[in-house]
């Protein structure tokens, strides 16, 4: 099963290491579901995990980062020359996981955001989950 993780939640998986996010990202390294990244959202992810904010709110250092993106990099199902989409207007850098997830033929994409993504709960046949839902899923559904 091919997953869309947003950043934020990526973000939370590293600095919360006992959350739902975190419980996502062990499944993910235990090889029960494939991640889709492109170029476009590790990018994101590289600049975002870089905050000076989160850093000195967490302290985590340029060590930890580099092990954690590397650890993202190594497991990931790279997916190119993604077609731009405009589904969310009101936050144009949501629909770069939308058209991760469209190219990639996911089966979820999975956020936190309930501004936008979560509200939509599907795109063509992607279902938007929070990582709430899809653990659920893992555990009742064997997905």
């Amino acid at each position: 099963m091919k997953v869309v993780l947003d950043t934020n939640l990526l973000i939370s998986a590293f600095i919360t290491p006992n959350g739902e996010p975190a419980q996502v990202v062990k499944l993910l390294h235990a090889e029960a579901f494939y991640l889709l990244l492109s170029e476009d959202v590790f990018t994101e992810l590289e600049r975002a995990i870089q905050y000076l904010k989160l850093r000195k709110l967490y302290r985590y250092t340029d060590e930890q980062i580099e092990e954690f993106l590397e650890g993202i990099r190594r497991v990931a199902l790279w997916v190119e020359g993604t077609e731009r989409l405009v589904v969310v207007q009101t936050d144009e850098s949501d629909n770069r996981f939308i058209e991760l997830a469209v190219a990639g033929n996911a089966r979820y994409l999975m956020t936190g955001d309930k501004r936008h993504l979560l509200k939509m709960r599907r795109y063509r046949p992607i279902d938007i989950v929070s990582p709430t839902e899809f653990l659920t899923l893992v555990r009742t559904e064997n997905i």
